[in-house]
């Protein structure tokens, strides 16, 4: 067998550090749910709906809290929330399992409350 001996120099001639060739960046066109176009240009953005099941017990209010946060009403007790919609709803989440006046279904402690009773 022959072998063929291939030198590769993999230096560079050129003593200029290489320039990184630009991107070309595509505009997408999937995010058109989210815009919305108005008379005269200009945009905005639509409200994003709300699939938590949170929401069937809390009212969005319009009133701020003092610090700027949005306030939700429990349609149970009547309680105040503060949630911020980018960091989530979970102090939402933990009121609807810890409120007093919470609708029970439960037909054993329905059972057990007439039971106690004189």
């Amino acid at each position: 067998m022959e072998s063929k001996n291939i030198n590769i120099n993999l230096e560079s001639t050129n003593k200029t550090p290489l320039e990184p060739e630009p991107l070309a960046i595509h505009d997408d066109d999937d995010d058109d749910d989210e815009v919305e176009e108005v008379e005269g240009g200009a945009t905005s953005l639509r409200k994003r709906r709300r699939t938590s099941n949170v929401w069937s017990v809390f009212q969005e209010r319009k009133e701020k809290a003092p610090d700027g946060k949005p306030l939700a009403k429990c349609k149970w007790c009547g309680k105040l929330q503060k949630y911020e919609s980018k960091y989530g709803i979970g102090n939402l989440k933990r009121h609807v399992g810890t409120c007093v006046k919470r609708d029970t279904k439960d037909v054993g402690q329905m059972l057990i409350d007439t039971k106690d009773s004189p």
